[in-house]
């Protein structure tokens, strides 16, 4: 005996909606970002999280963005 399997009929929705995969929505590209903070900012906040030394300043700080004129003022900023 051969038996037929009848293949869905397409356009039709599915019957059963809990079936859909829902996608995730990013927030981070639906916002605009805020301006960058300015470098004396930046600083105040992360020496009152943690004591750092310079050279792990400058590695926390250039993994944010830290420009070369900021690196310049690094210095200046540090001693006040």
């Amino acid at each position: 005996k051969r038996v037929q399997i009848r293949k869905p009929i397409t356009g039709v929705s599915d019957v059963a909606p809990s079936r859909r995969t829902s996608r995730p929505v990013i927030i981070s590209s639906s916002q605009k970002k805020s301006p960058p903070r300015p470098l004396r900012e930046r600083l105040v906040h992360l020496l009152a999280l943690k004591p750092y030394r310079k050279p792990e300043l400058l590695v926390r700080l250039t993994k944010d963005g830290l420009s070369p004129q900021d690196k310049e003022t690094l210095d200046s900023l540090l001693q006040q």
